[in-house]
């Protein structure tokens, strides 16, 4: 029994040796084959490469850019989502609490009713005159030159305003939430979401040179001095 497992052992020894030897051979011919066949590839290998670089860099211009995100998006969301669901709800009751009111010929039930719809379409109403004017993302489009600012709609639909920065105006005394006007809307944002924070100073004209405009000292003294002389006259 043990001559037979020792003949056994050395037949699959010699076995896995010549498998061995071919595998090698086999390897070594693949590998001159490959090299030969790389030589050939790697040409073209560089002209895939330079053509899908230029393709890419292509498309990373005309596509645009995400420069600002706003971290209060996802509250605003969830607030305008539980407003306009109670909302509904308080809406869809109103049916039944009427019926049940004047069932019982209850004033009271009545006025409580007519004040939950009041509430229920004036709640939405306020805090989207609050959001409407909060800017959740600005991209700019590196081919066009321009950028695209997005808000929440009364139905958190998404509103895009498209805009150059000639179309932005600073006015004199900004709001509590209004940084600036663009196409006549006052929206805000703030300065430390941008993600480069040179849109920004395009954005709101700071890259331009500061328009000082002196008063004309000669202009102020005639201006004066006529409306002074005129109320010297009326009282005569």
């Amino acid at each position: 029994m043990s001559s037979i497992l020792r003949s056994s052992l050395l037949q699959k020894s010699k076995n896995f040796l010549q498998e061995t030897k071919i595998l090698g051979r086999s390897y070594v011919l693949c590998a001159n084959h490959n090299s030969n066949y790389i030589k050939r590839a790697v040409p073209i290998l560089q002209r895939l490469t330079v053509n899908n670089y230029t393709k890419d860099h292509k498309y990373s211009e005309e596509k645009n850019i995400e420069i600002y995100y706003g971290t209060l998006q996802n509250q605003i969301r969830n607030l305008k989502i539980f407003s306009l669901g109670t909302s509904a709800c308080g809406l869809a009751m109103q049916p039944f609490l009427i019926l049940k009111a004047t069932a019982v010929d209850s004033t009271a039930g009545v006025v409580g009713a007519i004040i939950i719809a009041v509430f229920s379409v004036a709640s939405p109403l306020l805090l989207h005159l609050i959001t409407k004017k909060y800017v959740t993302h600005v991209h700019y489009d590196p081919k066009e030159e321009k950028y695209i600012a997005t808000t929440y709609s009364l139905l958190l639909r998404k509103n895009k305003i498209e805009f150059t920065p000639a179309d932005v105006k600073i006015p004199n005394v900004t709001g509590i939430f209004t940084t600036c006007f663009i196409k006549g809307k006052p929206l805000f944002f703030d300065e430390r979401l941008f993600n480069d924070n040179s849109h920004y100073v395009k954005i709101m004209g700071f890259d331009k040179p500061m328009d000082y405009k002196l008063s004309d000292t000669n202009y102020n003294d005639i201006t004066t001095e006529k409306t002074l002389s005129e109320k010297i006259d009326n009282k005569r």
